[in-house]
């Protein structure tokens, strides 16, 4: 079950995800609701199999003086394995610098953010359940196009192999008044 519990979070697959943003404090702290899903091929003991993700969850992140942010996020979800449905629970945590300043609500500014993040994955099939945590550092960089809209991608690396297990993602916002919604996709390898 650990070995699935990882897989979890480093499936190669390519997802679409649309969240809503809602401004807590203008230049200090996001909230945000979101959803994804996706899907993808796994291979599990020299077997390819078809898997299929979906989850659910609502997470912050606060902007803090001396250019450090705080994140963290929980999110619940499904992974479907040859018609085998494995519940999933995720709560993820960071801490990084950033540098530069983005207006969310005009779409204007640049934002280079540069962390190390923590995600505590619990997996259950039935009464088996397994958690593991992972750690992984990475970069997002943001620019506003104006008219509230932000283009933003970034990177990150697991730290148990480093360069090797990475994930990808690029995404688009669009701001009316303190309400953001984004559209991104993303790209994982292990």
């Amino acid at each position: 079950m650990a070995k699935i519990c990882k897989l979890f979070l480093s499936l190669s697959f390519l997802f679409f995800s649309a969240s809503t943003f809602v401004q807590a404090k203008s230049g200090d702290s996001i909230v945000y609701l979101g959803t994804s899903s996706g899907d993808g091929d796994i291979k599990l003991s020299g077997t390819t199999y078809s898997v299929d993700t979906e989850s659910t969850g609502i997470g912050g992140i606060t902007f803090l003086d001396g250019n450090l942010y705080l994140s963290g996020s929980i999110s619940s979800g499904e992974l479907t394995l040859a018609g085998i449905e494995i519940d999933s629970d995720v709560t993820k945590f960071g801490i990084g610098f950033y540098e530069g300043d983005l207006d969310y609500r005009n779409g204007t500014g640049e934002q280079f953010m540069f962390g190390v993040s923590g995600r505590d994955v619990e997996v259950s099939l039935g009464s088996v359940s397994s958690s593991e945590t992972y750690y992984s550092i990475g970069f997002d960089n943001s620019f506003g196009f104006g008219d509230g809209f932000i283009f933003g991608f970034g990177y990150d690396t697991d730290t148990e192999d480093l360069f090797s297990d990475n994930s990808y993602y690029g995404s688009l916002m669009k701001a009316w008044g303190s309400t953001l919604i984004e559209f991104s996709i993303g790209y994982s390898k292990s």
